[in-house]
């Protein structure tokens, strides 16, 4: 087994729940065809509750004579592979992506190739919250986010009454994490925990000391528009404030009119937003002045 580096910083699972078979916009970019076989498997959640991959090995359909030609092939298939499961299926929330890579098997006789995902630098891939964890904790707790995102669509169903049009969903989504969480400063040092994950974002039920920080909420927001049905993006950027450049997450939403428009649930929350409407960073059309005016400026992956 030889593994390759992806480069990136950074039928899916087996569940009544019909929301957790989609794949995601990051798929759609994905042009190899065993690249998107690999990320349906990578996708499954019951396949990572042990902290390491536990599916199947896509066989590439082509052959390779050298193993060079494997690598390369396995280079190109990591290639945003692992940065789109990572930022299209945030209900897999108890991993640190930064420690999977693809792995690869080259056969010298039949020069067929295999790639997998593999672990590296770790014993598993759970990140900090799940030092010490099982399947036996990590899958409830799994469930128990399914569960509540479920309870949240049914919440937005009874409050719409009828009205799924793309702006009244965000709208919804937007105010239910607002109203859910208290952000809560991470002092770990980018370490990676539940506050950047969608789980503490839909499960901390205002709860001060396990808020989400920004790129939380942008996970939870993903999940939450996921399930709903909308075409939705984390956007892992940079914004300009009081003059200096910091990293941030929000949200990217395609509309009805096929335009994107930028939410910031994270902001929207800051005691600076008038607290009845929290539409200050609402729905921002995409290159516009609007959004100019709120000084983003995106670095998405060099890799997409």
């Amino acid at each position: 087994m030889q593994f390759v580096f992806a480069n990136s910083s950074r039928e899916i699972a087996t569940s009544a729940n019909s929301w957790v078979s989609t794949t995601g916009w990051f798929y759609q970019q994905l042009t190899d065809t065993s690249a998107k076989e690999l990320y349906q498997e990578m996708a499954k959640p019951e396949n990572w509750f042990t902290g390491v991959y536990t599916g199947k090995k896509v066989l590439c359909q082509e052959t390779y004579a050298t193993e060079d030609e494997a690598a390369d092939k396995v280079g190109a298939i990591a290639k945003g592979l692992v940065w789109a499961v990572r930022h299209d299926q945030p209900e897999i929330f108890w991993l640190n992506w930064d420690r999977v890579s693809l792995g690869y098997d080259w056969d010298k006789d039949t020069q067929q190739l295999s790639v997998y995902p593999v672990v590296f630098g770790a014993d598993n891939a759970y990140h900090a919250d799940y030092t010490n964890a099982t399947a036996d904790i990590v899958q409830p707790a799994y469930e128990a986010l399914i569960a509540k995102t479920d309870s949240i669509m049914a919440e937005m169903a009874t409050a719409l009454n009828g009205n799924n049009t793309v702006y009244a969903k965000v709208d919804f989504l937007n105010w239910w994490l607002i109203q859910n969480n208290i952000y809560s400063p991470d002092t770990s040092l980018g370490e990676i925990n539940n506050k950047r994950t969608a789980y503490n974002a839909i499960m901390s039920n205002n709860d001060p000391q396990n808020g989400p920080v920004c790129i939380g909420c942008s996970y939870g927001m993903q999940l939450l528009a996921k399930v709903a049905g909308l075409t939705s993006i984390i956007i892992d950027g940079t914004v300009v404030k009081d003059g200096s450049n910091i990293q941030h997450g929000w949200n990217r939403v395609q509309n009805s009119d096929e335009k994107w428009y930028d939410t910031d649930s994270t902001w929207n929350d800051s005691e600076s937003v008038p607290t009845v409407t929290k539409h200050f960073f609402f729905m921002i059309g995409v290159n516009t002045d609007t959004q100019l005016k709120h000084r983003y400026t995106v670095r998405l992956s060099e890799n997409l």
